[in-house]
């Protein structure tokens, strides 16, 4: 290979590594923080009656001493029997528990959790809501709904900008060698 063929095949794999190494700083950013996966109650949910107990799961390990959990009513007073906090019963330490009292009254009742990631401290917080008997639900977390799509979101604006920097990188290195 020519020596200015070398040269441009070196910047355009340069400029590849650069976009690789963006991507993953994006996503490794990203999935360094423990994010809501599910909950028991689900989000939304009417119930008939009071459950006992209210389980959030998330994406990774959570520090037993920084995460919680809490249930509100529509009044904000607390009603849970303030136990909430990491479910020492999984294994995997990744979901946080709260126990009620045997029965709420009808009524909407928010959870709100603040999960500390185990692996670096990253915190994270939101909330949604459960509705016990006849009640219009309230809307969940704005947090709650779009800190997922985000993730994705991010994740394919990176893939395609390693894409185009590849594509431009093999581009000049086909061109310069018809030169």
């Amino acid at each position: 290979m020519p020596a200015l063929s070398m040269c441009r095949f070196s910047k355009g794999l340069f400029a590849a590594g650069a976009a690789l190494a963006a991507l993953l700083w994006l996503v490794g950013g990203a999935a360094a923080h423990a994010l809501l996966l599910k909950s028991q109650p689900e989000a939304g949910a009417t119930l008939v009656q009071s459950p006992l107990r209210v389980i959030a799961w998330f994406s990774q390990e959570l520090d037993t001493s920084l995460s919680t959990l809490h249930v509100v009513n529509g009044d904000g007073q607390q009603v849970d029997n303030g136990d909430g906090g990491v479910d020492l019963n999984d294994p995997d330490h990744a979901s946080l528990v709260v126990t009620l009292p045997m029965a709420l009254p009808d009524g909407l009742y928010t959870v709100q959790w603040t999960a500390t990631s185990a692996e670096d401290g990253d915190t994270t917080s939101g909330q949604f809501s459960f509705v016990v008997g006849q009640v219009t639900p309230a809307h969940n977390s704005p947090q709650t709904i779009w800190t997922g799509w985000l993730v994705s979101a991010l994740t394919i604006i990176g893939a395609g900008l390693l894409l185009v920097v590849i594509f431009m990188a093999w581009e000049r290195t086909r061109t310069s060698r018809a030169s």
